[in-house]
């Protein structure tokens, strides 16, 4: 409903633009579960059957578009492509600095590489 909302009204600067809606209803969600509030009972029974047959439906639509064979020219790529969206999407999203994003990227994988080989000699004493 929301994408629909969305794509119908291209304003962004509105109060019901998309990032400020799905905002809206992350806090909104956060400020109910944090709050106490019982929802209606029968929701209980309900989502015990919609969450497991909404999530079955969409990834079967998604399964039944996809190849999966991974030919060998295209391994490069996938790699590439999955290291690129991870670097690439979220300061894009967020509207973060980018050359900041970049560089605590950079310096907590490095630590990382780091860490490991000291946690892996200290694990095996």
């Amino acid at each position: 409903m929301a994408l629909f909302h969305c794509q119908k009204n291209k304003a962004s600067n509105s109060v019901w633009s998309c990032r400020r809606l799905s905002t809206l209803a992350i806090t909104l969600g956060l400020i109910l579960n944090f709050s106490g509030v019982q929802g209606p009972s029968f929701y209980t029974g309900l989502n015990l059957v919609l969450v497991p047959m909404s999530t079955f439906l969409m990834l079967f639509a998604i399964g039944r578009r996809l190849r999966f064979r991974i030919g060998k020219g295209h391994i490069t790529a996938a790699l590439l492509l999955t290291a690129g969206k991870t670097l690439i999407v979220p300061p894009v999203l967020y509207r973060l600095d980018q050359d900041f994003a970049g560089s605590i990227l950079m310096v907590s994988n490095t630590a990382i590489l780091l860490i490991l080989p000291i946690l892996g000699f200290l694990l095996q004493v």
